[in-house]
């Protein structure tokens, strides 16, 4: 089987003009309807998602750490290149702690042979747990043309860029106080990435005990600030600092570089 990827001009124009382009909401959402990303963190526009909703919402949702939530899906999957085309649709979590996303960190919505266009339309939908710790999190809608489903997801050994599809707020229950976290900006020299930041704990009796840094490229370290790090290569990273204080709350903030 041959990965199809192109399409023809006219498909091509229809489908821009079905799904717009992104707005301002915007900067960290796309519109809705929208297509897909791909590997490449450009889009599918063969694979579009159409209505998004979370706990009966919208595409973003204000949660408590460790929720469970539903997320609802329907879907427009076509293949230009025929009806012998397997595609596949799946979402994909920002707090993955490494890509490709491992299970659990990613949630498979159709594969299959749609056809050709209009192919199909379905509607989806997956559980999830939010994130531990407060923060803004996303999801990715993405489309891919493998022979199965980890082959597919397999394609994304790199972070996906904003916009998203989905936002996910997570803020602190009720009687619980995380720990404040600040993250000024990277200062990047070549490879070499340094970031300073300040991080209290979030109610008296407590205190930090570590903060944890995910550099992106496989290294997970524990150091206070202010931490560097240098790359092995260039591209572009997600850092993820983690402030954990000693009654087992912790705060985490992602920054992005590009070395």
């Amino acid at each position: 089987m041959k990965r199809i990827v192109g399409l023809s001009l006219v498909c091509t124009m229809a489908f821009v003009a079905l799904v717009g382009m992104p707005s301002a909401h915007a900067e960290s959402l796309y519109v809705l309807p929208y297509a897909a990303k791909t590997k490449g963190n450009d889009v599918d526009f063969e694979t579009l998602l159409i209505t998004l909703s979370i706990d009966g919402g919208g595409q973003s949702v204000r949660v408590s750490p460790g929720q469970r939530i539903t997320v609802y899906a329907t879907l427009r999957i076509y293949s230009s290149g025929g009806p012998g085309i397997v595609k596949q649709a799946f979402f994909i979590a920002s707090w993955t702690p490494y890509w490709p996303p491992p299970s659990g960190y990613y949630f498979p919505m159709y594969e299959g042979n749609p056809g050709y266009s209009p192919g199909i339309t379905a509607e989806r939908s997956f559980q999830l747990s939010a994130p531990s710790s407060s923060g803004t999190y996303y999801l990715w809608f993405c489309g891919e043309a493998q022979y199965g489903m980890n082959q597919a997801v397999n394609q994304y050994r790199n972070p996906l860029s904003l916009p998203a599809h989905a936002q996910i707020d997570v803020v602190p229950s009720e009687g619980e106080s995380y720990p404040s976290l600040t993250l000024f900006d990277p200062v990047v020299s070549g490879r070499m990435v340094a970031i300073n930041g300040v991080t209290t704990p979030g109610r008296a009796g407590t205190s930090i005990v570590r903060i944890s840094w995910d550099w992106g490229d496989g290294v997970i370290e524990d150091h206070w600030f202010p931490n560097s790090h240098g790359y092995s290569r260039s591209g572009t990273f997600h850092i993820k600092v983690a402030s954990y204080q000693s009654d087992g709350l912790r705060s985490e903030r992602t920054v992005t570089v590009t070395v």
